[in-house]
């Protein structure tokens, strides 16, 4: 009897994740250098340029015409060390591209040499703004 409560458990949760997973048509990982040699205004281009391309109407047309529709995307930094800054998320319209772009623009510097304290080149980072 055990057996069977577990199988139907094991069946049930494959059913709830099989519900909250979508296909996506192209997982895209995009990544910026972040190392010593990059500065704050460098670094903010890169996102800058990231968040124009998803946002722009050609790119978005292109996406929403492809045979999903949709992409997977994340952005990550690396330097001595690797960082996510945003995670995998599913853009299909200009609302989830512009939700993509804003989330780009919040978080400081994630990744850093291993010469720089990542909190050090936070604050030097507000300091010059």
């Amino acid at each position: 009897m055990r057996f069977f409560a577990l199988l139907f458990c094991l069946f049930m949760a494959g059913q709830v994740v099989a519900q909250t997973q979508r296909e996506a048509g192209l997982e895209l990982v995009l990544l910026a250098d972040a190392s010593g040699s990059i500065d704050a205004e460098e670094l903010a281009f890169q996102r800058q340029g990231y968040a124009l391309a998803m946002t722009d109407p050609q790119v978005l047309s292109a996406i929403e015409n492809s045979l999903y529709g949709n992409v997977a995307v994340t952005y990550v930094e690396w330097a001595s060390n690797t960082a996510v800054v945003v995670e995998w998320m599913i853009v299909d319209s200009m609302s989830s591209a512009k939700t993509f772009a804003d989330a780009l623009a919040g978080p400081p510097r994630q990744a850093c040499d291993v010469a720089v304290n990542c909190k050090t080149a936070a604050v030097l980072q507000n300091f010059s703004t």
